[in-house]
């Protein structure tokens, strides 16, 4: 089966072939001028069309446009402790958050969030957080606007980023609330283009070849600076262009 990247390569040399080619082969056609011109316009839009879908399909291409348009040095490094890793079934139970300017951290969000259901053995076990520690403490729907306050308009950086921004957004979604807009940089990828020999790309994994932890807090604040750390680490070893 054709992967789609090699499929939009295709489409995208025959669309600009056409461009090219389409104008000579209708000399002499019954083909008006007009027509020629709009074929010709139609034929160069698809084929810029399918080039940015290929590019888009090429990981590579992506770490590579990122080198090319620089790494923020200030940002936001996110982390959220779950009570299990599905948005619709389970609730974030700790959120945290950690402002780096310049690669020194700034300011820190902490919070405990209480998620209207027990939380599992397995993550009381993993994080320590229990039940009694989040009697009282506020809903996700309360902090969340002191959380977006204090990101701002700093991009997010986060290690698997889409698995916090997805049980985020999706309580935003369920309050009618718009999603958060920040541009976003999810280590996990850029780890591993960085370090392509790891057995694998975990975070714990990375901080401990690293040198910067020897596990895994599963507390969201810790995580967040050891996320931010690793990222630093990436943006100054590798000698990307700094925006």
């Amino acid at each position: 089966m054709m992967k789609k990247k090699t499929l939009w390569l295709i489409l995208a040399v025959f669309s600009a072939f056409g461009a090219i080619v389409g104008p000579f082969a209708s000399i002499g056609g019954d083909m008006g001028v007009g027509e020629v011109v709009q074929g010709t316009i139609g034929c160069a839009a698809l084929a810029v069309v399918f080039y940015i879908l290929w590019k888009k399909a090429d990981p590579a291409a992506r770490f590579q446009r990122r080198k090319k348009n620089g790494l923020p040095s200030a940002y936001v490094s996110i982390d959220i402790e779950t009570t299990g890793l599905s948005p619709q079934r389970d609730n974030i139970i700790e959120l945290g958050a950690v402002k780096i300017v310049n690669g020194k951290p700034r300011e820190q969000f902490s919070q405990l969030i209480y998620p209207g259901m027990p939380i599992p053995a397995l993550i009381t076990q993993l994080t320590g957080i229990t039940d009694a520690d989040l009697q009282g403490q506020p809903d996700l729907r309360a902090v969340l606007p002191a959380f977006a306050a204090f990101i701002g308009k700093n991009p997010i950086i986060g290690h698997n980023l889409g698995f916090d921004i997805g049980f985020i957004n999706a309580v935003l979604a369920a309050a009618g609330t718009k999603p958060l807009g920040s541009p976003t940089v999810d280590t996990l990828p850029l780890a591993r283009q960085a370090y392509p020999s790891l057995p694998n790309h975990k975070l714990e994994t990375i901080i401990q070849a690293l040198g910067i932890a020897d596990k895994e807090a599963h507390r969201a604040t810790d995580d967040a600076l050891r996320t931010a750390q690793v990222y630093e680490t990436i943006r100054k070893q590798t000698k990307f262009p700094i925006r």
